[in-house]
């Protein structure tokens, strides 16, 4: 029960709504220590977690980028933590401040001064050092020792910054490089920070706080300047970093094979046994391609290459293994020999451990392995139960954020399930049974997360767990001691039997899943039904269920119950929107997806989905839109209508390749020549929807001639038949001329309740005219924050608060969406933000 109350005062410290007096918690710590002296146990316990919790969020706020700080140039001192990335262009690291400078203080010091402003030690509240330097500046310290993830752009001797950007790796060579960073050394760099933010869009806020839970405290990019090596620092991280390195090129030596194609099917995919190995061995990851990650979400395989608490098991049971046979020749006879066949195992794979970041599922199998030798040491018999919550309670007692990872709940789920069958008989079919649990009882969390395998999931893991822990995993372990030619042939051919196997159980049962709630908790419970051993009349109680499932939906049938459970076609996908939309006949509702510098907004009305602009694609390929939307989607294949591209900028159509497989149909858009099935959206593709009309004000064939990009930008006006109060323009980027003409022609259809910045707020649009003739109630900026642009601009921020109009930037609160509010029977709107459904304490800044 104790294990429950602890957890429970975990979970109220970690999403608290507010953060109660200083006065409060000590009132608590001192009524737990006297409830705890009465002989109470489990109030005391929960309110000393809470404080506990409590304490370990304040020590990691406190740890955070100052808001003063953002964007100043600083000079910082410190030691490497660990290189995360390197390429020719850049290497991204993490470095830990141990001295910090505020190099914009002086500046800005002489500019007060020069204005007769207030002293600059109270505007900024930082301490001020004053050092006798050679050119007598003076030094301001800023109070700021977080650890900080950088950026260090190669700029190398003798290549221009164009050259740099073009990609010239052939002038550009790593000896060339002025700064070369290794994990230990100790350097200064002169270098500008900002925050941490994120995206926040629905299941996409908890970006900020996993890397707060990582010790992140903010990240920025290293300028020239004064940056130097200061020392060579200790050898420790050294020596491991060249262990890993070493360990690297190991490998990639071993997996220099001969290439095979894995598959001649639709994805003619090139599968590298390299990426798979180096994911298997190294946790790197790097190397696998989009399309492999892909078939490996699509299969509900993930788990099988990257370093998870299940390849943790397998080799301590090998090791395990190996104790217990040397123990039958030496007999453990004093208590330190017992103490080292103990830890053998754990020692085995120590080489290994040092290389795998100790993600949440490998934590939680080193606790319980640990926990294992403690009680085997000291002769207790626990059951494995109390086992694995006494590891979930130190986890989480260590690090209460790691409530916010995926993975803790994959872990510890899949642990829970699987002691169920601890002690059964063993047989071919309680293997089938045990898989079979494993894949019904996880769909719970990754419904929640929004990380629904393929309906192949459960017979892909069939094949791929036994193939990858008693095959490939043994083997490779082998290859690395005795590189034998014959040994590496035979794990390469494992490895792209392995992607064969993927790739016929994806083409196979191309089917997704999707789920309701209640189907997602039912399914859950029966998982539990079926694990449970020697239960009688199993059969009978889980029919039971699966009937109660079918009259718990009194507002389905039973064809909408099997189309939640499995979609397959477009059909189904359109009978769940009928069913689970929630929107009555003229309503609909409007989110302004959080994308960074760009726009994605997604309009749904009772029936239908309409998505206008995309949002950016990084050079990277990475696009804010595939976590903002596109994981939604992939739980209803086709379950866009229509799709609108205001015009062919990145900002807006970055994204648009990555809607295939979600959309099949005509874009419109302001420039049909630049985009693949592109339809000018004139007025007359003007449409309705559910009693909500679509109307198209501009541009016109006769307009778009001879105007730059923006000025080509659809623009939109979305309005309800039934309540006045639903109305809402989008204008992509066009400028101020676009807006007097649509002024000067139709100032009786501008009018609407809301409106979409044009050009994300910039002062080339939302002049003082246009904003007069819509008379909205609230504009909406789509920006990036702090971005280079300034946008919105000051100016456009000045009319609207001279109109008073009310002004929300998705930089600072995440999506907005705006909704029916249902205790209202006029319909109005109810503006949401992602950040409102953050607890307070989580927006706490210093």
């Amino acid at each position: 029960m104790w294990f429950v109350v602890i957890i429970t005062g975990i979970i109220a410290g970690v999403f608290d709504a507010d953060w109660p007096p200083a006065e409060a918690l000590l009132l608590l710590f001192w009524l737990a220590l006297c409830l705890w002296y009465q002989h109470w146990r489990l109030l005391p316990l929960l309110i000393l977690s809470y404080l506990l919790t409590s304490l370990h969020l304040a020590s990691l706020f406190h740890q955070q980028l100052p808001g003063h700080l953002t964007g100043k140039e600083l000079l910082l001192t410190g030691h490497i933590v660990e290189v995360l990335k390197e390429t020719a262009k850049n290497t991204r690291f993490l470095f830990q401040v141990e001295h910090c400078q505020n190099l914009s203080v002086s500046r800005e010091r002489q500019n007060n001064k020069r204005n007769n402003a207030l002293v600059l030690d109270d505007i900024l509240n930082v301490e001020k050092t004053k050092t006798e330097a050679g050119d007598g500046v003076e030094q301001y310290h800023c109070d700021f020792h977080g650890r900080v993830a950088l950026n260090l752009y190669h700029y190398s001797r003798g290549i221009s910054k164009k050259e740099y950007k073009q990609g010239d790796e052939k002038r550009y060579k790593k000896r060339d490089r002025p700064l070369d960073p290794k994990v230990g050394e100790r350097w200064q760099f002169q270098a500008r920070l900002f925050p941490i933010k994120g995206f926040l869009n629905p299941g996409q806020s908890l970006y900020a706080m996993r890397q707060m839970a990582k010790g992140i405290a903010a990240r920025g990019y290293i300028r020239s300047g004064d940056n130097r090596l200061l020392d060579e620092g200790w050898w420790w991280p050294q020596w491991l970093s060249q262990w890993q390195e070493s360990a690297r090129g190991y490998v990639q030596g071993l997996t220099d094979l001969r290439t095979n194609s894995v598959s001649d099917h639709s994805h003619s995919q090139q599968l590298s046994v390299q990426g798979f190995l180096s994911a298997l061995l190294l946790a790197d990851t790097q190397l696998l391609s989009s399309e492999q990650w892909q078939i490996l979400q699509q299969t509900g395989t993930v788990h099988l290459v990257v370093v998870s608490g299940l390849h943790l098991g397998v080799l301590l049971l090998i090791g395990y293994s190996i104790a217990r046979f040397c123990n039958g020749y030496w007999p453990m006879q004093r208590w330190s020999q017992v103490l080292f066949w103990q830890l053998f195992p754990v020692l085995l794979i120590l080489p290994l451990l040092l290389i795998w970041p100790l993600g949440v599922a490998v934590q939680r199998a080193l606790w319980m392995s640990f926990l294992l030798i403690l009680v085997q040491v000291m002769a207790c018999s626990p059951s494995p139960w109390r086992i694995l919550w006494l590891a979930l309670t130190g986890l989480l007692l260590v690090n209460p954020l790691l409530l916010l990872s995926p993975g803790l709940y994959y872990s510890v789920l899949a642990v829970f399930l699987l002691l169920f069958f601890v002690g059964q008989k063993a047989s071919f079919w309680r293997v089938l049974q045990l898989q079979f649990v494993l894949f019904v009882g996880l769909l719970l969390v990754q419904s929640f997360w929004s990380n629904l395998p393929g309906s192949s999931a459960w017979l892909a893991n069939l094949v791929a767990i036994p193939l990858v822990t008693l095959i490939i995993l043994p083997l490779s372990l082998l290859s690395l001691v005795l590189p034998i030619e014959w040994l590496q042939l035979l794990l390469e051919q494992s490895i792209l039997l392995f992607w064969q196997w993927l790739v016929w159980c994806q083409n196979g049962m191309p089917w997704s899943l999707m789920f309701d709630w209640s189907v997602a908790i039912i399914l859950f419970c029966s998982a539990i039904l079926l694990a449970l051993p020697y239960l009688p009349a199993r059969q009978i109680l889980l029919g039971t269920v699966l009937l109660l499932l079918l009259f718990s939906l009194s507002t389905s049938d039973v064809p909408s119950v099997i189309s939640s459970l499995i979609n397959s076609s477009s059909t189904l996908s359109d009978h769940k929107r009928r069913v689970f939309s929630g929107l009555k006949p003229g309503q609909f509702t409007v989110e302004v997806l959080d994308v960074g510098q760009g726009l994605a907004v997604y309009i749904q009305t009772r029936h239908h989905h309409l998505l206008y602009d995309t949002g950016p694609r990084f050079a990277s390929g990475f696009a804010p839109l595939q976590l903002a939307l596109l994981s939604r989607l992939e739980q209803a294949p086709g379950l866009l209508d229509k799709v609108v591209i205001s015009h062919d900028d990145n900002d807006h159509a970055g994204a648009l390749p990555l809607l295939q497989g979600y959309f099949i149909g005509e874009v419109l858009t302001g420039q049909p020549q630049r985009i693949k099935q592109g339809v000018l959206c004139g007025p007359e593709q003007s449409w309705q929807w559910d009693g909500v009309r679509f109307d198209f004000l501009y541009p016109t064939a006769e307009t778009v001639s001879g105007l730059s990009d923006n000025n080509r930008s659809c623009v939109l006006k979305v309005y309800s038949l039934r309540y006045p109060d639903m109305s809402v323009l989008l204008t992509g980027d066009i400028e101020q001329p676009v807006e007097q003409q649509l002024v000067e022609t139709q100032s009786e259809r501008l009018k609407v309740r809301w409106l979409l910045a044009s050009h994300h707020g910039s002062g080339t649009g939302s002049s003082l005219p246009f904003l007069r003739a819509i008379q909205p109630q609230g504009i909406i900026y789509s920006a990036g924050l702090n971005n280079r642009f300034r946008h919105p601009a000051e100016k456009v921020q000045a009319r609207s608060r001279q109109l008073g109009i009310g002004q929300y930037l998705t930089a600072e609160v995440g999506m907005i969406r705006l909704a029916p509010d249902n205790n209202r029977p006029d319909g109005e709107w109810l503006l949401t933000t992602q950040q409102s459904q953050l607890p307070g304490r989580w927006l706490w800044q210093r």
